[in-house]
């Protein structure tokens, strides 16, 4: 990220959200990397809700993966000089890759209810949780 290689710091922290939401959520799916963001990344600054864009940068992820000349690169667009989080400009969303790695790196703060998932996960998610990560070690 120091470097300003925000393809890479895109597709590297959807990678961590998606697997981090299969383990707690059962979601690997954008749904799952949405409910990440909502639950670690948002926060109250001005365009710090990035799950309100979820969807956009999931969809942004997979074309720098697999679609490099895809329509969404049309609408979808990085500034890493911004003064916040996302906004929109006309029809694009313009998302601050420096703020959004940030927030990411936010999330894995010591203090993070990432890692207390029983502050929240109901009992039922949680054993669901341990069954789904105790299978992937079992199965290996």
């Amino acid at each position: 990220a120091e470097d300003g290689c925000w393809s890479l710091v895109i597709m590297g922290v959807h990678s961590v959200t998606l697997t981090i939401s299969f383990g707690l959520f059962g979601d690997d799916t954008e749904k799952g990397y949405v409910r990440f963001l909502q639950t670690f990344m948002d926060s109250g600054e001005s365009g710090g809700d990035y799950s309100a864009i979820g969807s956009k940068i999931h969809d942004w992820r997979n074309v720098l993966a697999h679609q490099w000349l895809a329509t969404v690169g049309h609408t979808f667009g990085l500034d890493p000089g911004m003064d916040v989080g996302w906004e929109r400009r006309g029809d694009t969303t313009v998302l601050n890759p420096k703020r959004y790695h940030e927030a990411y790196r936010h999330a894995f703060r010591t203090s993070s209810d990432l890692w207390r998932p029983d502050r929240i996960l109901t009992g039922e998610e949680m054993e669901a949780s341990k069954r789904r990560l105790i299978k992937k070690y079992v199965n290996r």
